[in-house]
């Protein structure tokens, strides 16, 4: 007997196709006729049928309270909102298989706190609606989180965290360049571009990306022929650095390092500054070019010096229309690199969902990203080959000094 379904109800009859004849034999017709399709859906194992468009969770874990929380991530939190909205606007990103997916962007607060992190990274897990979790940002909560991802088994994709990782599995991954590529370019290039002879540091111990900054300069320093000293550790959070202060004026460096996040930078700076000493000031990862530590430090910041991901104040071609679009979608506010790197962290998802076979499936999405070559639409190539890591191999690094608020120029 043949079964047959109303003009135009194409969603029931791919699902009636999928039964296997034991299913289907299990269904009496006067049964099968009774159904909803949302019912009949769930009969078949809740399938995603080829051409479909299905809304994907994406969460973001990372600090919105405290000193590095929701002032400092604005600009992430833009891009990746931006980057969402590009994506779902065009109708989503379709898998291999044809079938289509938009996201449906959530956060939720670390507050700084590892145990915060993990917590939070179980309870995305275990949600089936998230497709991967990003932001995962500073690197104190990112490090700590890593082999729960394979514990739980949910694609990780970092938005900026800097801190070496010992030991990667492949549902791990970031799209920014890291303390380790960027810190040996950054020296190399500016030691004998500004003629430094002695460098100060002052770092905080508690943080792996600051810790291993400083650490990189000092065993650069015999090849630069450049002296470090003083050499200070401090741990986080501080608000009375006049001893560290001191040993810098005391020492009269050419530079100085503010190995720190961006709350005790602010503290450290305008101590440093209201003691008369005015070394020039370099630090990592376009820490100096984020809103909230030029406003902090009144703009003393500028004529400083860091790297990022890309020269986006002289963007051309498609980092250019970012640019463009972010600017029109946050009228005021410039592009910035954690707004680049949440844009970016999207664009890895896409390019996996884009390359795999079940862009709703966990594991497939993560198969797609281990081996992931993609250009992102801001013109950042994503390239990963996890194993060994889940860094970007592509990843650029260029040097910058601040010229304005979040403004900077390439040092070539």
């Amino acid at each position: 007997m043949a079964v047959t379904h109303r003009a135009g109800n194409r969603e029931l009859s791919e699902y009636v196709r999928r039964l296997s004849r034991r299913d289907f034999l299990s269904l009496s017709i006067a049964g099968l006729a009774s159904l909803t399709i949302p019912e009949l859906i769930a009969a078949c194992g809740n399938q995603t049928p080829t051409g479909s468009t299905t809304t994907l969770g994406l969460r973001y874990i990372l600090a919105l309270t405290g000193p590095s929380g929701a002032a400092i991530n604005t600009g992430l939190i833009n891009g990746t909102n931006l980057a969402v909205k590009h994506v779902n606007d065009a109708g989503g990103v379709a898998d291999q298989k044809g079938n289509r997916f938009k996201f449906d962007f959530t956060k939720a607060d670390s507050t700084n706190d590892p145990n915060q992190g993990i917590a939070l990274l179980r309870q995305a897990a275990a949600d089936p609606s998230i497709i991967a979790v990003g932001g995962l940002i500073p690197s104190n909560i990112f490090v700590p989180m890593v082999p729960v991802g394979a514990q739980v088994k949910i694609p990780m994709v970092a938005s900026g965290a800097l801190s070496a990782v010992a030991q990667w599995n492949e549902w791990v991954y970031r799209v920014n360049p890291v303390i380790s590529t960027g810190a040996p370019v950054f020296y190399k290039t500016l030691v004998p571009k500004l003629g430094l002879h002695k460098i100060a540091v002052i770092y905080d111990q508690t943080n792996g990306a600051q810790k291993g900054d400083a650490e990189i300069l000092k065993s650069l320093a015999p090849s630069l022929g450049v002296t470090v000293d003083p050499y200070i550790a401090f741990t986080s959070p501080q608000s009375d650095f006049s001893g560290q202060v001191a040993q810098v004026k005391a020492a009269n460096p050419d530079a100085l390092v503010v190995a720190a996040q961006v709350g005790d930078g602010i503290t450290l700076v305008n101590q440093l500054h209201a003691a008369g000493s005015n070394p020039v000031l370099l630090t990592n990862s376009g820490a100096f070019l984020q809103g909230p530590f030029w406003d902090g430090t009144k703009g003393s910041l500028k004529g400083s010096y860091t790297w990022v991901q890309g020269d986006i104040a002289s963007a051309t071609g498609k980092l250019k229309q970012l640019t463009d679009a972010y600017a029109a979608a946050y009228p005021g506010v410039s592009l910035e690199f954690g707004g680049l790197n949440g844009y970016d962290t999207v664009q890895a998802i896409v390019g996996a969902i884009s390359q795999s076979t079940n862009g709703s499936d966990r594991s497939a999405v993560r198969k797609a990203m281990s081996n992931l070559k993609y250009t992102s639409e801001s013109g950042t190539v994503l390239t990963f080959k996890n194993p060994p890591t889940g860094d970007n191999l592509t990843a650029t690094v260029q040097v910058v000094q601040v010229v304005g608020r979040t403004q900077s120029a390439p040092v070539t």
